[in-house]
């Protein structure tokens, strides 16, 4: 199902659990930022200069995973 791409893991090597959580591309944290063009994507117009896009996340409720620094690796894919 496509809302089981939405939830990302947050891992620390040799540690589990893992840390769920989803991006969103709201403040308010309602909107999705997914993968699917023209429903839960981010828009924007190219100008030759770098630009900076903000993404929010969220931690939803789980098991307590074990403490620690988490990361994740996002890959964003531009199309022009």
């Amino acid at each position: 199902a496509r809302g089981d791409l939405l939830e990302r893991v947050l891992a620390v090597r040799g540690i589990s659990p893992h840390a769920l959580y989803k991006m969103f591309s709201d403040s308010g944290r309602t909107s999705n930022w997914g993968e699917t063009v023209t429903v839960d994507t981010v828009a924007g117009i190219g100008n030759g200069a770098s630009q900076t896009l903000t993404i929010y996340g969220r931690v939803p409720a789980q098991t307590t995973p074990a403490p620690g620094t988490y990361t994740d690796t996002v890959t964003i894919t531009v199309t022009y």
